[in-house]
């Protein structure tokens, strides 16, 4: 599991362009852990992407490409 941001990005923008676009479903928000998240300047909260079982290298891919692609269309 891994909780990340992207500058010039809402938490939610993230989430939504990663499932609409790469079919790769994350969470967004501040997992219970809003003091944690305020106190690190991510009022807006977070990313967050989890491996399971089935999960294989080319979801990671998917999500890193995905990524590349959000951040470049600035």
């Amino acid at each position: 599991m891994v909780s990340f941001v992207v500058d010039g990005f809402t938490p939610a923008d993230v989430a939504e362009f990663r499932s609409n676009h790469y079919g790769v479903g994350v969470r967004n928000g501040k997992f219970c852990a809003h003091q944690l998240l305020n106190r690190l300047d991510c009022a807006d909260g977070a990313v967050r992407a989890s491996l399971g079982v089935g999960s294989g290298s080319e979801d990671v891919d998917r999500l890193l490409v995905g990524l590349a692609v959000l951040i470049s269309s600035r």
